[in-house]
This record gives C-alpha cells, structure tokens and sequence, in this order.
C-alpha cells in the first residue's frame, strides 16, 4: 500500500531537518564549538525519531513523550537496537547540561562521542523510513 503523499513529505521533512541538524553538530565540532555540537546532534536524533513516529501515525508534544514512543514504538517492538532507547536517554541528558549549564564544558572527545552517536542513530533510521516510503 502506498504511503499518502503529505505523510511522506512530513517524514521527508523530518529526515531533511535531522540531517541539516547533523551537518551543522558536525561542522560545530571541527570548530571547537562542543556544547553547540552537542546541543545540535541532539536534535538530529530528535528530528529523524519524529519522522518515524510520524510513519506511525505518533505525535508527541514534548521531547521526553518523542524519546518514550520512540522507545515503545521502535525500540521494544525490535525494529531498532534496544541501545537507541538508551542513545536518545543519554544524548537528551548531555543536551540539557549543554544547554543549561554553563559552568560545564566539554571535550572534543566527549562531543565527538555524541555526534557519532547520532550519526548512527540518523543513518540507521534515515535508512529504515526510506525503504518504508516505496
């Protein structure tokens, strides 16, 4: 069954948004910009979990009700790693003190980290959405 042509450009929208969010966390980190890049690979994997939720006819209203349908939808269902759940729990967390806390500063190492993360994150699911929209 083919998938209604204004669902399929949400997602695409969604996928748009989350990889523009990866290209400016990975640009942010090459320039030592490591709470940004942090803060902006977080809403590359936002963005793609909303795109899938939108596939499943889901729409949270908060980040914390995205990352737990996302979770039950996705995640405990089987159709992606059970470490996704624990990926979105522990990138929101650095986020937050990202964002929030400016007495915290991280390192290259630590944002590095959290942008391959969502690299991973964004290709996997990136990959799943496309082969669901033929």
């Amino acid at each position: 069954m083919k998938m209604p042509k204004a669902k399929k450009e949400l997602i695409d929208q969604a996928i748009e948004s989350s990889l523009g969010h990866l290209g400016a966390a990975k640009l942010m980190l090459k320039k030592s910009f490591y709470d940004a890049s942090i803060s902006t690979s977080y809403f590359a994997i936002l963005d793609v979990a909303r795109g899938a939720l939108i596939y499943s006819e889901v729409f949270p209203k908060s980040h914390h009700g995205t990352i737990h349908k996302f979770s039950e939808e996705f995640v405990k269902k089987g159709i992606f790693p059970k470490s996704f759940g624990a990926i979105m729990t522990e990138v929101e967390k650095y986020r937050i003190e990202a964002d929030y806390n400016f007495k915290k500063k991280f390192t290259a190492s630590q944002a590095k980290d959290i942008y391959k993360k969502a690299e991973e994150f964004v290709g996997v699911v990136e990959k799943y959405l496309k082969s669901i929209e033929k």
